[in-house]
């Protein structure tokens, strides 16, 4: 649905945003999310191709009181970056070519304590906790000989707990409005310096936080069986990674700047609810999802915004009563050829399963 889903109910499947929505559940419920992407990229002078598959999202939601309180376990990526890029430096003494390359993960464990004081309204208060490593490796290669090729490696270890808040409403039977906020974490930094050139190593430890990531959507039921979704998300990356010294309290940034841009995502779509009915042929009983999606991804090339285009197909296939396959098919381009020095398509692929038990009965 154009990567919407922040306002959208789903008694079966549990939406990574706007968890407050997840009082709608009837028993204990899990999803769990696979993704794999394939992107070719079409440089000035050469073209080549990637691919990769990753684990998505583990959601768990236990029902302490029907439809009023909701007890929710998450673990999920937050954010993964695989950039590589070269650039020509012109300098007084000699010209050399910078080579980058910035990869890794962070992932977050998130626990969420659901409530809904009536029917048409209800709050998510979750407590988070941020792990991964990001490591930037840079090499420079010296046209003149007099000079020797060098190169170093920077190495982030965060870690922290950071809170959020969610929120839903229906002020109208077919309508529901949601929005959430990720406050900034905080973050201790370890930043490992390796330079092979000077055979050292230095490790200096920080604080630090992530920008404010926040959203609100909409969900509208003008059919029977037909719901039109909107969403729009943004996290302030063009400022980095911002933090305190740990040896001062002068305010710094832990990486560079010079290529990061605002995080934002909007995206439309429709679902096809499927029927519920015994005897209902199969492809009735299939619920189908389409949409389309705009995101700025967060980086610059040559000083411009790249800006994603993308258009989404899913399906939700269901196994039994109240457990279901979902599948989401995402084809799109990012950057110009003629502006940024490069252009990419991808195909993406994400499969989730939903499934769910009665956990806690009453005794007679």
């Amino acid at each position: 649905m154009g990567g919407t889903g922040i306002a959208s109910p789903d008694s079966i499947s549990l939406p990574t945003y706007g968890t407050s929505k997840w009082r709608a559940i009837d028993q204990t419920r899990a999803t769990i999310s696979f993704r794999y992407s394939r992107i070719n990229a079409d440089l000035q002078n050469e073209s080549h191709t990637t691919a990769t598959g990753r684990f998505g999202n583990l959601d768990l939601a236990i029902p302490l009181k029907l439809h009023k309180i909701v007890l929710g376990i998450s673990v999920l990526p937050y954010a993964d970056t695989d950039l590589n890029y070269s650039l020509p430096v012109e300098s007084n003494l000699t010209n050399y070519q910078e080579f980058v390359t910035n990869q890794g993960n962070i992932g977050k464990a998130r626990l969420s304590l659901i409530w809904s004081p009536m029917s048409k309204l209800g709050f998510s208060f979750e407590a988070s906790y941020y792990f991964g490593v990001i490591t930037d490796k840079y090499q420079l290669s010296f046209t003149n000989v007099n000079y020797f090729d060098s190169d170093h490696e920077i190495e982030y270890r965060f870690r922290g707990p950071g809170l959020g808040f969610s929120i839903d409403i229906n002020p109208i039977e077919r309508l529901a409005l949601a929005g959430f906020v990720d406050s900034k974490p905080s973050l201790k930094i370890e930043k490992k310096f390796t330079s092979p050139v000077s055979n050292s190593s230095s490790i200096i430890a920080e604080t630090a936080s992530f920008p404010i990531h926040f959203g609100i959507g909409a969900n509208l039921r003008f059919h029977k069986k037909m719901t039109l979704a909107v969403d729009y998300s943004s996290q302030q990356w063009s400022n980095g990674i911002s933090g305190v010294s740990s040896s001062n309290s002068e305010s710094n940034t832990i990486t560079g700047t010079s290529n990061l841009d605002d995080w934002y995502h909007v995206g439309i779509g429709l679902e096809r609810e499927a029927r519920r009915k015994r005897g209902t042929k199969f492809l009735s009983r299939l619920e189908y999802r389409l949409g389309v999606s705009s995101t700025g991804i967060g980086y610059k090339f040559n000083n411009s915004t790249v800006i994603q285009y993308a258009a989404h197909l899913g399906f939700g296939i269901p196994y039994s009563a109240l457990n279901r396959f979902d599948f989401a098919f995402v084809v799109g381009i990012r950057g110009d050829k003629s502006k940024h020095g490069a252009e990419e398509k991808f195909f993406g692929i994400e499969i989730s399963l939903s499934m769910g038990e009665q956990w806690f009965q009453k005794l007679r």
